[in-house]
């Protein structure tokens, strides 16, 4: 065997080696597509959370098993209006407060039937001109 190839190719395998650690083999992240929404990974868990107290899993697949959190924002992005947009996300940066305030703690730290509970009062909370008002119209809007 030839000194110098083994060489080279030690060199090689070993540069290679270096830079693994470097390279992300992580699946891309949906968020970056959008043009219009700025969610962030903890607001897009909390659709999933949400989503997924809608469309449980059990005979068949749940909400998070066939993405239904990234269709939801597709849908916001790519069909409605900058205003219904806006409203949408602010409804959805909104919801933890809102769910702390009703639920006693964190949204995702709940039962199943506290967080049906208090998706159902969000629907139905009513806005007017103060700045609660809009909060509630974005909440329910959500």
């Amino acid at each position: 065997m030839n000194r110098r190839i083994a060489l080279r190719h030690l060199a090689l395998i070993s540069g290679g080696l270096a830079f693994i650690p470097s390279c992300d083999f992580s699946s891309d992240d949906i968020l970056t597509a959008y043009e219009n929404l700025k969610i962030t990974q903890s607001q897009k868990q909390l659709l999933g959370d949400i989503s997924n107290v809608i469309i449980p899993a059990g005979e068949i697949k749940g909400a998070l098993e066939i993405e239904v959190p990234d269709f939801i924002l597709v849908m916001v992005d790519d069909c409605l209006t900058s205003e219904q947009q806006t409203l949408f996300t602010t409804g959805l940066t909104a919801f933890p407060d809102y769910a702390k305030k009703t639920g006693n703690g964190n949204f995702s730290g709940l039962s199943n039937k506290e967080k049906e509970t208090i998706i159902l009062s969000g629907q139905k909370l009513e806005g007017d001109e103060t700045e609660e008002g809009a909060t509630n119209k974005a909440i329910s809007y959500f």
